[in-house]
């Protein structure tokens, strides 16, 4: 093992004249504090070379004077990029040949190594700023909230050949020091960009979401399509008019979807809660469906109210009458695609473009009229065909008949009106964006009503 300290001269000396005058390693040791063996070494060495100091050592001088460290250190901490040819020559411009060899190893000595430069997003002062703002308007926003939210990134993968590595000098815990970074941005040739998603419940794939917003849109297009059908062959007569549609429509494709609507919310519902490891939620149970429907309550109904009451007035209340308001109800999914492309577009990024301005009005239109007027107009139809003036048309009907159409029209207020509150809260957060400099938009979370629907 490689000496420690050295002794000073003077104490050399000493030791030499004390044991020259008779004393033992083991009492001069003692004197002077050192060991016994070292005393020892001392003194042979000036028995055998007749001196007391250090020999002549092998091994050639550093080249890079203390002054030339120093310049390289200081132009490698303020561009960690700078490559050692580029020291090599600043060197050589001052009057001093060394190989990159030499760089390398004067610059590990003060404790830096070569190291890939870590790839980060190119923030500019806008993005930071509009990054800070999003983080203290959600500050205080409850845990339920987080829990509708769903992140998106994407990741560019060269298709021919890598991406360009840089390397740079630092040390060992400043990886991310922005000078020790390259900033990257999403652009370029020759590449395929995968796309994934998450939210508090795990990662998702985008393409899982967009599969089942496109069973939702295909069901609502199918349902309006019949609807159209329907109601444009019965508009002679809507109590006596018949069309072969409206039955088949409700027993072979309404029904099974709106059951697998309920089971794939259950579903969803259960998986969220047992990744966040809820003790309840290790296997199905009563419990778990009884938490489901006690969260999803308003849901649950409106799917329960249309197989309760849809159907069996469908198939034996009716009279085979009627087709015509039942192709009526069939025109209520009208606005299920729109808001289907409102959450492909945020989650794609796109919320202030101007498609997702246009899709976000046809869904607050398509949902009044079609969700919340069509039952008007519908009454309005009934007094047309009997002669009776719309307030008289309640009365008209039996009790159960309103009680019904009630059931499924307050879910479509109550969710209109958390539409346009988000619509208001979209249009309020644009209005102060303007107002700041270069503002950039922020992530949105999707809404209650999209759930929803």
């Amino acid at each position: 093992m490689a000496k420690t300290r050295e002794l000073c001269k003077d104490i050399r000396d000493k030791i030499v004249d004390l044991h020259k005058a008779g004393m033992s390693y083991r009492i001069i040791g003692k004197q002077l504090g050192e060991k016994a063996t070292t005393v020892g070494a001392i003194f042979r060495k000036w028995k055998k070379f007749k001196m007391t100091v250090n020999l002549p050592r092998s091994g050639a001088p550093c080249k890079i004077s203390p002054r030339g460290a120093s310049m390289i250190m200081r132009k490698v901490r303020d561009q960690p990029r700078t490559t050692r040819q580029d020291l090599v020559n600043d060197l050589k411009r001052a009057g001093t040949t060394v190989s990159k060899k030499t760089i390398s190893n004067t610059l590990r000595r003060h404790g830096l190594k070569s190291c890939s430069a870590r790839k980060v997003p190119l923030l500019k002062p806008a993005h930071v700023q509009a990054h800070l703002k999003f983080a203290n308007d959600h500050l205080d926003d409850p845990e339920e909230e987080w829990e509708k939210v769903m992140w998106s990134d994407e990741t560019k993968i060269e298709l021919f050949g890598l991406n360009s590595t840089r390397r740079v000098w630092r040390k060992k815990k400043d990886e991310y020091n922005p000078k020790n970074t390259i900033p990257t941005v999403k652009h370029g040739g020759g590449n395929i960009i995968l796309w994934r998603c998450f939210s508090r419940s795990g990662p998702k794939s985008l393409l899982q979401c967009v599969q089942t917003w496109l069973v939702s849109s295909i069901h609502a297009v199918m349902a309006t399509a019949a609807g159209i059908i329907v109601v444009s062959s019965c508009k002679g007569n809507v109590i006596m008019d018949r069309h072969w549609l409206t039955t088949y429509f409700v027993i072979w494709y309404g029904v099974p979807y709106m059951s697998y609507d309920i089971f794939a919310m259950y579903l969803s519902h259960y998986y969220r809660f047992r990744v966040k490891g809820h003790k309840d939620y290790k296997s199905h149970s009563l419990r778990t469906v009884n938490s489901f429907v006690r969260k999803e309550f308003l849901l649950v109904l409106h799917h329960i109210a249309l197989l309760s009451i849809l159907l069996p007035v469908t198939l034996f209340f009716r009279k085979n009458q009627g087709d015509f308001f039942i192709g009526c109800l069939f025109l209520t999914e009208l606005s299920t695609p729109f808001v289907s492309v409102g959450k492909i577009l945020i989650q794609l990024g796109l919320q202030e473009c101007w498609l997702h301005k246009v899709n976000g009005g046809m869904v607050l239109l398509s949902f009044f009229f079609f969700r919340i007027a069509l039952f008007p107009y519908m009454y309005w139809a009934y007094g047309s065909h009997y002669g009776i003036p719309l307030y008289s048309v309640p009365f008209h009907l039996p009790l159960s008949t309103n009680l019904g159409n009630l059931c499924i029209l307050s879910p479509q207020v109550y969710w209109f009106v958390l539409l346009c509150r988000k619509g208001f809260r979209l249009y309020k957060r644009q209005r102060d964006a303007q107002n700041q400099v270069s503002p950039l938009s922020s992530p949105e979370p999707l809404s209650d009503i999209s759930k929803a629907d």
